[in-house]
């Protein structure tokens, strides 16, 4: 399931008497919204998370998972593989699921969501220069598994 909404779509400004205001963040600005529609879709984030953080703690990967650009993983693994790619991508994708939590949102973030290193960093808070070393030993890390079991 897709989680349409980020952590800066949501708003709460409080005016100068004190009453809370609630937002969306679009494309087209800060959209106010009643407290319930605010507190419905803020939750789905936030169960969201949840789900996905616990899929990650039990290796479960989606392979219907829509990235920002609106590719699922079998897009981009791609349809029309011969065999061997095959067995390499399985290979690739179990091998990432043994992967540390923090490993796998680097992966996911450069791979399957597309982003730049300078995109992680701000959104992780970590200097680019440690994303690049990270992703270095990760990409190590999974080729020397993969050429193991070959």
């Amino acid at each position: 399931m897709k989680n349409d909404y980020k952590k800066d779509y949501f708003w709460i400004k409080i005016d100068e008497l004190g009453m809370k205001h609630y937002y969306f963040n679009t494309d087209r600005g800060l959209i106010e919204v009643n407290k319930e529609i605010y507190s419905v879709c803020f939750c789905s984030y936030l169960k969201m998370n949840r789900d996905i953080k616990k899929d990650i703690k039990a290796n479960l990967i989606s392979y219907d998972y829509t990235n920002n650009k609106g590719h699922t993983l079998l897009d981009i693994i791609g349809k029309n593989v011969d065999y061997n790619k095959e067995v390499i991508i399985s290979q690739i994708l179990d091998e990432i699921k043994n992967l540390t939590y923090e490993e796998q949102m680097l992966i996911k973030g450069l791979y399957i969501d597309g982003k730049t290193l300078r995109e992680l960093s701000k959104e992780l808070g970590n200097p680019v220069m440690t994303l690049q070393n990270r992703k270095k030993k990760i990409l190590k890390k999974l080729k020397n598994k993969i050429n193991s079991n070959l």
